[in-house]
């Protein structure tokens, strides 16, 4: 073994394993898991709004602030509790709101996901409009978000 190679490898092996602290403040998204849900509970062929919401919304209609909330803690609640996001110990559903702030036609819609414990610890997602689509994305599609939910629970959590 050549000088300081030993030291390279040591620093690698241990830079790989993941801490703790990381672990345990993970939100894990497990895709197989969400695409089985959307399979069993024959909700492919539905969108977004029409599902959380209750209702379609017409064409013409802007989504609201509130409405693009309801349909985030809504995609956080399914995947959470079907085991596509898997929240650390002892975090629940509850411990997280999602708030949009307000916006005007054309301007790109953010939303900040928030911890209910600790306020100033958020994670950011951004372009919820083009994420959850304002048309009425079908939920089959709906993958990517709970994806990006996931990692923004993440950034609350380390927050």
């Amino acid at each position: 073994m050549g000088a300081g190679q030993g030291k390279t490898r040591r620093a690698q092996a241990v830079a790989s394993k993941p801490s703790e602290r990381t672990v345990a403040c993970e939100a894990l998204y497990k895709a197989e898991v969400w695409a089985e849900f959307i399979r069993n509970a024959g909700i492919d062929g539905l969108r977004l709004q029409q599902y959380y919401l209750g209702h379609p919304l017409a064409s013409s209609q802007q989504v609201s602030d509130q409405e693009y909330e309801t349909i985030l803690a809504g995609l956080f609640a399914d995947a959470v509790t079907v085991g596509a996001i898997v929240l650390p110990d002892p975090y629940k559903i509850e411990d997280f709101q999602f708030k949009v702030g307000s916006h005007t036609r054309g301007r790109r819609v953010d939303a900040a996901v928030v911890r209910v414990d600790k306020p100033d610890s958020l994670g950011r997602l951004y372009n919820v409009d083009g994420l959850v689509g304002p048309s009425g994305l079908y939920v089959w599609a709906a993958a990517e978000a709970v994806e990006r939910i996931a990692e923004s629970i993440t950034y609350a959590l380390i927050g």
